[in-house]
C-alpha cells in the first residue's frame, strides 16, 4: 500500500515523464495486487478533491505528524480521509502502514538504535513501527526486511510481528522478511520462537542457521543456511550459494531505483554462486553478465537489460 501511495503521488505530478509511467506499469505487472492498490490510492485522491477546506487541513496536519516532509506525505494524507468519510476510527489499523516510524527507499539501509539498547537494520524498501513499553517490545514489519539484534530483558519479550505471525527473540539476532508468500524468519544467533496467526497452527523454536516461513496456514520449516551469509546484506553484500539467477536478480532489484530488466523464463535453470556488492549493483550485474556469458546492455530508456540474446 505504501508503494502504491508513492506511485500515485508521482503520477499525480503534472510533469510526470514517460519513464516514470513505464516504471509504474512494470511495477503493476509484477503482481495483480499492485494495480488494485494503485487504483485504490488514486481513487482516494479523487475523494480528497471533494473534501472541504477544514477537512483537508485536518488530514494534512494528521499526516504531517508522522509522514516524511516530501511530496509523498500529501498522498499519505489522502489515506486519512477514509477515517473522515467512514465516520470512525475502526479503519485506523489499515492505514498505519502509511505512517511507519522508520522506512527506507530502494538501495537504502538504515541502522536504528532503540531505547532499550537493541538495534534494527532495515533493508531497502522496508517499513517498521516500534512499540517499546514497560511490558512489551514490539516491532511491526509492514514491508521489506529487518535484522533485529536484541538486548536481553527477561521482563519484556522482544517480538517482530507481521500480518502472518510473530517471531520472538529467545536470544540475540534474527532476520524477518515480509514477502509475497508469507514471512520468512532466519536466525543469526541464539534462538527465536516463530508462531503463525492461523488458529490451527503451533509454534517452532529455531536455532542459529535455521529458517521458517509463516503463511496463512501455519509455520513451515525451511532448509538451513549459513547464518553469516544470510546476514550478508547487513554488511552490504549479497551472498549467493547456488542461487537461481532470477532470484538473485530480484534481490538486486530490491536495492535499485531502476530495476534490471530480465526474462525469468529464459534464465530459469541458471544458478549462481558468489558475493555481490549491494552498494554498487551496476558492478554486481556486470560481474554476473561476465560470469554467465549473458548480454548486458542499456535500453533506450536507460534501463539495464540482462538477456540471453547476443
Amino acid at each position: 500500500m505504501a508503494r502504491a501511495a508513492n506511485w500515485a503521488a508521482l503520477l499525480d505530478d503534472a510533469d510526470v515523464n514517460r519513464q516514470v509511467r513505464e516504471a509504474c506499469e512494470r511495477w503493476c505487472s509484477q503482481d495483480p495486487r499492485h494495480r488494485v492498490a494503485l487504483d485504490r490510492m488514486r481513487g482516494l485522491a479523487a475523494r480528497f478533491d471533494r473534501l472541504d477546506g477544514m477537512e483537508r487541513e485536518t488530514l494534512t496536519v494528521a499526516a504531517a505528524r508522522r509522514a516524511r516532509p516530501d511530496h509523498r506525505s500529501a498522498i499519505a494524507a489522502l489515506a486519512m480521509l477514509v477515517l473522515v468519510v467512514a465516520g470512525g476510527w475502526r479503519l485506523a489499523p489499515l492505514l498505519v502502514p502509511l505512517f511507519p516510524d522508520h522506512r527506507t527507499d530502494a538501495g537504502q539501509r538504515r541502522n536504528v538504535a532503540l531505547a532499550d539498547g537493541s538495534e534494527l537494520v532495515l533493508d531497502g524498501n522496508s517499513a517498521v513501527d516500534v512499540d517499546l513499553s514497560a511490558t512489551v517490545r514490539r516491532i511491526t514489519l509492514f514491508q521489506g526486511q529487518v535484522q533485529a539484534t536484541v538486548t536481553a530483558d527477561a521482563t519484556r519479550p522482544f517480538t517482530v510481528t507481521t500480518a502472518d505471525g510473530t517471531a520472538t527473540a529467545l536470544g540475540t539476532a534474527y532476520i524477518v522478511r515480509k514477502q509475497a508468500e508469507g514471512t520468512r524468519i532466519t536466525v543469526v544467533e541464539s534462538r527465536v520462537q516463530v508462531c503463525a496467526n492461523a488458529q490451527v497452527a503451533g509454534c517452532l523454536d529455531l536455532a542459529a542457521g535455521q529458517r521458517a516461513l509463516i503463511t496463512p496456514t501455519g509455520v513451515q520449516r525451511l532448509s538451513d543456511v549459513d547464518p553469516r551469509a544470510a546476514a550478508g546484506w547487513v554488511r552490504g553484500w549479497l551472498e549467493a550459494d547456488d542461487m537461481p539467477l532470477p532470484e538473485l536478480l530480484s534481490e538486486l532489484n530490491r536495492q535499485r531505483q531502476r530495476p534490471i530488466r530480465f526474462d525469468p523464463a529464459s534464465l530459469a535453470g541458471r544458478r549462481v554462486t558468489g558475493s555481490f556488492p549491494l552498494d554498487d549493483t551496476d558492478r554486481a550485474v556486470q560481474a554476473l553478465a561476465a560470469a554467465t556469458g549473458l548480454r548486458l546492455y542499456r535500453a533506450p530508456d536507460g534501463d539495464m537489460v540482462l538477456s540471453t540474446s547476443r
